[in-house]
């Protein structure tokens, strides 16, 4: 008789916890935005992290704001070399003077 009652209480739990799971994922599948912040969990532990997701930009001055950042991040820097000093700038893979792998 205990038997029937562990079993059942098992079966009962493992109902409970893959219906759950199954409502989890309904819901963050649903194209409504009632349940965004389902929707959010889920991709934070299934996919990328909220604070990893590129955000959309809010207006056009965001856009130009990060162009500009962009651009900057592509030109050119120079900075001294950890070994000797040397001015190397990225285009360096090896130090010209000490023979170090910068990069």
């Amino acid at each position: 008789m205990l038997n029937l009652i562990g079993y059942s209480a098992v079966i009962v739990v493992a109902a409970v916890i893959l219906g759950g799971m199954f409502m989890v994922v309904r819901l963050a599948t649903e194209d409504s935005d009632k349940q965004s912040w389902v929707r959010e969990i889920v991709e934070s532990m299934f996919g990328t992290p909220a604070h990893l997701r590129p955000a959309a930009p809010e207006n056009k001055n965001a856009e130009d704001d990060m162009g500009k950042s962009n651009s900057s991040a592509l030109e050119t820097f120079e900075e001294p070399c950890p070994a000797c000093g040397e001015r190397v700038t990225q285009a360096h893979e090896i130090c010209p003077s000490c023979d170090l792998r910068l990069q």
